[in-house]
């Protein structure tokens, strides 16, 4: 289970952690690159206006009142197929809690459409 390989990077993670504590606990300040707009929780952002499927526009500001988990996906992208039906799943849990997945496709639209027959999802991409 652990060969070389694994315990170089098991002291490689936890030498990064320690430089990462001690940075921090030491107050090295972060310095935001010039020409960086940064957004926090509950700063306000510019409307995100994108097609749907139809090819009509629509805002993410449609859902400013809830909870929004935005997930950024291509139907070329492996990993992005593998977190589809749980990201399906966790936007049938959340509904009713009033939090909304969005699908945001990084393809063309014929290619969304045909791609989501045969792995459809219940939320809006």
């Amino acid at each position: 289970m652990f060969n070389r390989t694994n315990v170089f990077i098991l002291i490689a993670a936890a030498l990064a952690a320690c430089l990462g504590y001690a940075l921090q606990r030491h107050g090295v300040p972060f310095t935001q690159p010039s020409g960086v707009n940064v957004l926090r929780v509950g700063d306000p952002y510019a409307d995100l206006s994108l097609p749907n499927l139809e090819g009509q526009a629509l805002a993410l500001s449609t859902w400013a009142d809830r909870p929004r988990l935005l997930n950024f996906w291509a139907s070329w992208c492996a990993p992005c197929v593998a977190e589809m039906p749980v990201l399906d799943r966790f936007a049938q849990m959340q509904a009713s809690q009033g939090v909304r997945v969005i699908g945001i496709a990084l393809d063309e639209a014929p290619n969304v459409r045909q791609f989501l027959t045969q792995h459809p999802v219940s939320y809006p991409v």
